[in-house]
């Protein structure tokens, strides 16, 4: 029988009643916290019985204290070379290809994936994590002509600041790869 992404949810297992729901938590200025925000209960879309996770959703205070802590790391991030910003994905890639199996999983509770979608998203994410991290032995900006004679037009890639993304749900993992590269991102 070929595998679609219909049989392979249907060949998945049914879920575990004594997994523990894990309780959703944010992480602020390198802490991970709770919040006194909306409550959230996140089921699984192939089975809305099942709840994956619940937690309250970050506040107004949780979002200002993310953007004052990315924005204070943001000089030391952009002081340092190049080549020491591309270091920071590949760890990050080698720690989803160690983990896909478990973050697949994961993926496939909360999305209402195949197991084998999951794993696939997963992996997908560190390949494209080793891309930005190959980028430090890429140039690090341009030189244009200029209609001036005797001067050139320099172009230099640095970090710039904080960003904030809303992310679609149906790739949640390589989506804020694909968003994030080495950036400091608020999502």
């Amino acid at each position: 029988m070929q595998h679609t992404p219909a049989t392979a949810r249907a060949a998945d297992p049914a879920p575990d009643p004594a997994q523990q729901t894990p309780l959703l938590r944010h992480l602020v200025a390198g802490q991970w916290r709770s919040s006194d925000g909306a409550e959230l209960i996140s089921t699984n879309p192939a089975r809305p019985e099942e709840t994956v996770a619940t937690g309250h959703l970050a506040g107004h205070a949780e979002l200002d204290e993310a953007v004052a802590a990315a924005r204070a790391d943001l000089p030391a991030r952009a002081a340092l070379p190049h080549r020491s910003r591309g270091r920071v994905p590949a760890p990050a890639a080698d720690r989803l290809d160690a983990r896909a199996a478990e973050w697949g999983e994961e993926l496939r509770r909360e999305e209402g994936k195949s197991r084998a979608e999951g794993v696939g998203e997963v992996r997908r994410a560190a390949e494209i994590l080793r891309y930005y991290a190959a980028g430090a032995d890429r140039p690090s900006g341009e030189v244009f002509a200029s209609s001036r004679p005797g001067e050139q037009i320099r172009a230099v890639r640095r970090p710039v600041g904080v960003t904030a993304a809303v992310t679609p749900f149906t790739f949640p993992v390589t989506t804020t790869v694909y968003i994030r590269g080495s950036r400091t991102v608020i999502r």
